[in-house]
């Protein structure tokens, strides 16, 4: 089984909720630092890291070649954080909205793309971004429905593997 599993660092009554801050693109920020200031996840306190919620993932439906889809489920993205929602995409490209405290599905919304990609998301504005293995789109973060989405690969470029960015009101 493949879990979705968020952590928080045990002890005091306070590190019980998960950090508030904002992960928004996939990478942490624009200049893709990963890191997040003020977290109270340091070298010392790892190994009293705690399970908060556990999200489980359907079997996927898309296999490379070789592999058995039976085999295949999980991520295959950096999960992202905006406000008390965390999003995360399948190895299908199907995008989940999961409450920060809890982990209880809001909404998904299925894409069942072609390619077992490394796709990923971005937020901003109120909007998800995402790919999929041939296409980017935006999602209403607060629904799941779709606002738009564009056609990317032609006959040279054959697929997408990356996480859409955001700037300057730019995808």
């Amino acid at each position: 089984m493949v879990f979705l599993v968020i952590l928080v660092v045990g002890g005091a009554a306070r590190a019980q909720t998960p950090v508030t801050g904002e992960w928004s693109l996939p990478n942490l920020s624009p200049a893709s630092t990963r890191a997040m200031a003020g977290s109270q996840i340091t070298a010392g306190r790892v190994g009293r890291l705690r399970v908060l919620w556990r999200f489980r993932l359907r079997r996927s439906a898309v296999a490379e070649p070789g592999q058995s889809p039976e085999a295949l489920r999980g991520l295959v993205a950096t999960p992202i954080v905006a406000g008390d929602t965390v999003y995360i995409q399948d190895s299908t490209s199907s995008v989940y909205a999961l409450g920060l405290a809890s982990g209880v599905l809001r909404w998904v919304h299925r894409f069942r793309a072609d390619n077992f990609g490394r796709n990923g998301l971005s937020y901003s504005s109120g909007s998800i971004y995402g790919s999929t293995d041939t296409t980017v789109f935006a999602l209403s973060a607060a629904t799941g429905h779709m606002l738009w989405q564009r056609t990317l690969v032609s006959p040279s470029e054959l697929f997408v593997d990356i996480a859409p960015l955001i700037a300057n009101n730019l995808v």
